[in-house]
């Protein structure tokens, strides 16, 4: 866990310093944003593969299977059954959104910001956005987890 937060901090992080650089219409240091681009664009295909198949094992092998035994056992939690579907909604919109993100950071980078400067700031903040998008859906996703958790906690309460 603790190195899927530090892999998402240093991509965060790329994005903020790649930003110092491509400020105003005039792009200097053209190659050494592109680097950082292509750097940039290899740390989040990994953050996704680690975050998708994070939340992907809490979604199988925690809220569905809990659910299933609270069907099998009788016992009826409509909040939880509410939260797996939110967790999923939001799972499914982590992955559109950061297929997007990626599909803008490649032509992010296939732009060349020498000779298309303006082009390439507008999609530099194009980008930018998806990226908050993607940190939404992150935090979207964190909620759904702690809100499972403490349904849980409430659900042993009331078994008791």
């Amino acid at each position: 866990m603790k190195k899927i937060i530090a892999l998402v901090l240093m991509v965060v992080m790329s994005v903020v310093s790649v930003s110092a650089f491509a400020e105003g219409e005039k792009i200097e240091n053209c190659a050494k944003i592109k680097e950082s681009l292509v750097n940039l664009q290899h740390a989040d295909s990994r953050a996704r593969v680690y975050l998708g198949r994070y939340y992907e094992t809490i979604l199988n092998k925690f809220i569905v299977p809990l659910n299933l035994r609270l069907v099998e056992n009788n016992i009826s939690d409509s909040e939880l059954v509410t939260n797996q579907g939110d967790y999923k909604t939001y799972l499914q919109n982590f992955r559109n959104d950061f297929i997007a993100y990626q599909q803008g950071l490649e032509e992010l980078v296939a732009i060349n910001c020498e000779e298309e400067s303006t082009r390439f700031t507008e999609k530099l903040s194009d980008t930018r956005t998806k990226q908050q998008v993607v940190a939404s859906d992150v935090v979207n996703l964190r909620t759904a987890i702690g809100r499972h958790v403490e349904l849980v906690k409430n659900l042993k309460e009331i078994i008791k």
